[in-house]
């Protein structure tokens, strides 16, 4: 990775996977080998690395497995419009691996590590995407279920701002997942769909590992399904004035 980005600012996160730590020492060790320099952006989610990389304008490496199981761990590569790199790009990484060309930069080249807190500005960037005074006023109660994954350190946060009140459940970071699988399937969500119908709250949502997805359940506690919730967005961004809809099958 390193050796594409060839000597260019790299931000670097990692999710709450007790095995992050260790993936992410050696990622960053190779990227300061090249010569590329590491701001270091700690635990936080996927999609809060993605935004800073978005608004700095630097490529990322984000330590996850996402909605996998605890035992795994993943690289993500990230490019600086804060997507994730297309295919076509991580051959070219994967080449740079199997035929081992790294080039490794000179002792007094080596890249520097820099750690930053993209958290606080990805919270920020969220509750003014929002019609913040809107949700207000709905005055919300809902139960969130970050699963201990890396969104504990942003969606209680979020929700707090725009006056939502929050019942937390599994909010406390924790790698082995000892509350329920990462990824919020209908499966895995029988806590906080008994909560929601027995506190006869509003709604309640539910994380993976990373907090790239979410997932809800209604106020009687029934599951909703992922198709429903992007019918809704669909529907929302039409009445606005969009004429085309892009989205995976």
């Amino acid at each position: 990775v390193g050796t594409y980005f060839s000597g260019r600012k790299i931000a670097v996160g990692g999710d709450a996977r007790l095995s992050t730590p260790y993936v992410k020492s050696a990622v960053i060790s190779g990227l300061i080998a090249t010569g590329c320099d590491v701001i270091d952006l700690g635990v936080l989610p996927t999609p809060a690395l993605q935004y800073y990389c978005k608004t700095h304008g630097y490529p990322g490496v984000m330590i996850t497995a996402s909605h996998n199981p605890p035992e795994y761990n993943g690289i993500k590569v990230v490019g600086s419009d804060g997507t994730e790199i297309p295919r076509n790009e991580e051959i070219k990484i994967e080449e740079i691996f199997f035929q081992k060309s790294f080039k490794y930069a000179t002792w007094q080249n080596l890249g520097k590590i820099t750690e930053r807190d993209a958290k606080r500005v990805y919270i920020e960037a969220v509750v003014k995407s929002v019609d913040a005074e809107r949700i207000k006023k709905g005055k919300f109660t809902v139960a969130l279920d970050c699963g201990n994954g890396a969104g504990c350190f942003t969606s209680p946060y979020i929700l707090d701002k725009l006056g939502v009140r929050v019942f937390s459940l599994n909010c406390n970071p924790d790698g082995r997942f000892p509350a329920r699988m990462p990824e919020p399937r209908e499966e895995n969500l029988s806590i906080l769909k008994e909560f929601v119908s027995k506190e006869d709250l509003d709604f309640g949502a539910a994380h993976d590992g990373d907090a790239d997805r979410v997932n809800f359940v209604d106020e009687k506690g029934n599951f909703v399904h992922g198709d429903v919730i992007l019918a809704i967005f669909a529907r929302y961004f039409v009445r606005s004035g969009h004429k085309i809809i892009v989205t995976p099958v």
